[in-house]
């Protein structure tokens, strides 16, 4: 499990990172006693600060950056648990 999750918490990972619905998704796992943001997928800005496209969030996210799906996709292999939640748009989703 990656060190920067709590023992006992859950890593979630959020795919369809920079839209209305992750932003909400975002917001109700940062405020959940069980879930620890492992990872936040968006092609189109890897490496930018999730708190750029959530300024409401930025002070929950700190350094939170988005991965790509490869990146994404290498963090689920290594998690021997972990909650992955899709909010990309439905176009996308079918293939993530």
């Amino acid at each position: 499990m990656s060190d920067s999750i709590p023992k006992g918490r859950i890593p979630a990972i959020v795919l369809g990172g920079t839209g209305y619905v992750s932003g909400e998704l975002l917001r109700l796992l940062l405020g959940h006693p069980n879930f620890s943001i492992a990872g936040v997928m968006s092609d189109s800005a890897p490496g930018e600060l999730a708190g750029k496209s959530f300024p409401h969030l930025a002070a929950l996210l700190g350094n939170t950056a988005f991965k790509s799906q490869a990146d994404i996709a290498a963090l689920i292999a290594t998690e021997p648990q972990s909650a992955v939640f899709c909010a990309a748009p439905h176009g996308a989703a079918a293939a993530l």
